[in-house]
């Protein structure tokens, strides 16, 4: 944004053209901040609002094409990602994502690790993934650390790829539940 110096001549002090000056200083810095937001914010921002179970705020850090691929049965879009991470959060109100080790890659992709945990005090639904409905338990879980990659197209993430590792994922959530799934 440029100033507009026929204000500023027009002005009839100097104390108002700095008023001007700083206004619209300030407002072209917000404005550059909200579109150009760091890929490290929208991931932490997208990651925030699930966690605080604002699905509507979280679902627009994700692109339409969004993927998930990880330790779910299979990979999932958008809306069944939300749908997941709501199922999760409804049965553990404390759900957290734990994040650690960021590592921006490149301005469109990043690296970083996971270890989420959360308290299941209320019903588990995740019969969406052809997995049991859990009661609740009172139990906390604790995940080990997975490391995550996502990669980001005109600051919205495209896709979510989370290692599997042993004890990790909706599984390892579910056996830590006290819940037996079968082995494919």
């Amino acid at each position: 944004m440029k100033l507009d110096r026929s204000r500023l001549r027009n002005s009839k002090s100097k104390s108002k053209v700095v008023t001007y000056s700083l206004m619209e200083a300030n407002f072209a810095y917000s404005h550059k901040i909200a579109i150009e937001m760091k890929t490290k914010e929208v991931v932490e921002s997208c990651f925030s609002a699930i966690e605080a179970g604002d699905f509507a705020r979280a679902a627009t850090f994700l692109s339409d094409n969004f993927t998930f691929v990880g330790p779910a049965p299979k990979p999932l879009g958008k809306k069944e990602y939300l749908n997941v991470q709501g199922a999760l959060v409804a049965g553990m109100p404390d759900w957290k994502f734990n994040t650690a080790k960021i590592e921006e890659v490149s301005p469109n992709r990043l690296k970083l690790t996971v270890a989420v945990s959360g308290t299941q005090t209320r019903d588990l639904d995740l019969s969406a993934l052809g997995m049991p409905k859990v009661s609740a338990t009172g139990k906390h879980v604790q995940n080990p650390t997975e490391r995550v990659d996502i990669s980001l197209e005109n600051g919205k993430l495209t896709n979510l790829t989370v290692e599997q590792v042993p004890g990790g994922g909706i599984p390892g959530v579910l056996s830590q539940l006290g819940v037996s799934l079968p082995k494919n």
